[in-house]
């Protein structure tokens, strides 16, 4: 992964964590929690820190935060029962 656009970054992060965690997988809100689960892991697979270099490595990490806080909120939706 490469960095591409230096003005936007610390921008796009603040604002992924305020986004709902279904427009951040791309899924409609009620889909079924297996193709959920399969953006998860194509998400987790883009922004691992491992595949990064090292001046995006701090951005992958902050990255798969928004990404597991993201899916902990779906996975509580679920539990709870249907989602919203």
């Amino acid at each position: 992964m490469k960095w591409r656009d230096l003005k936007n970054g610390p921008q796009r992060l603040d604002s992924l964590h305020k986004s709902d965690p279904y427009a951040l997988f791309s899924v409609e809100r009620g889909a079924a929690l297996s193709d959920i689960k399969a953006a998860y892991r194509l998400m987790v697979k883009t922004y691992h820190p491992d595949k990064a270099d090292p001046f995006m490595r701090s951005h992958c990490e902050e990255m798969l935060k928004i990404i597991n806080r993201a899916m902990a909120r779906i996975e509580d939706e679920y539990r709870d029962g249907s989602p919203v």
